[in-house]
């Protein structure tokens, strides 16, 4: 059994074609969740160069699809939580085949219309957890010959507890995405 869940860790890790923080459990438990509604509709990145789209969609209460414009189509099951002060999303790829389905993490803001998807440096949590492996459990799994890719193996409790400490840590979360909601024009011809 143990050699498949590393199996199936693996295959999940070649996928990626970045480097993105990966997780086996999620990153959040019912009670977290929280109601999001100003994230349904459709998003664009605010670097005008970029011209995909993101589409949010509800289905249940906390849970939304995010389906992404661009050639691959993609789709995410996500989750909106709270820690603290701090919204956070946890997102899946909706079809995933895996047997365990790889939970990538991102902090949410949202000020005047305009959505900040933060995601934790993968660089950064590599050199934390080579200079302190105890920082939150993991595996290393090879990715080539040279190289090894770091997967949490944290339960969600120690997820949540390690997010917390690094909310704010410099570095740990540089990379931010913004996108601007896309607000239909409103006919304003008089109706007859």
């Amino acid at each position: 059994m143990r050699k498949k869940i590393i199996a199936s860790i693996l295959t999940v890790v070649w996928c990626f074609a970045g480097c993105v923080v990966t997780s086996v459990y999620p990153f959040y438990t019912a009670k977290d969740l929280v109601e999001f509604p100003e994230l349904v509709g459709d998003w664009k990145s605010t670097d005008t160069t970029e011209k995909e789209v993101w589409t949010f969609s509800a289905t249940e209460k906390a849970r939304y699809i995010l389906s992404i414009n661009n050639e691959s189509k993609e789709q995410h099951d996500t989750h909106v939580f709270k820690l603290g002060a701090q919204r956070f999303l946890d997102f899946v790829p909706h079809k995933s085949e895996e047997i365990i389905p790889p939970h990538y993490i991102a902090k949410l803001d949202l000020t005047n219309q305009v959505l900040s998807v933060v995601t934790m440096d993968y660089e950064w949590l590599a050199k934390l957890l080579e200079k302190d492996p105890k920082a939150v459990r993991h595996v290393k799994v090879p990715a080539n010959a040279d190289e090894f890719r770091v997967v949490l193996t944290a339960d969600t409790a120690e997820l949540q507890a390690f997010l917390l400490k690094h909310v704010a840590t410099e570095g740990a979360w540089p990379s931010v995405q913004t996108r601007a909601k896309i607000i239909p024009p409103t006919d304003s011809k008089p109706k007859p």
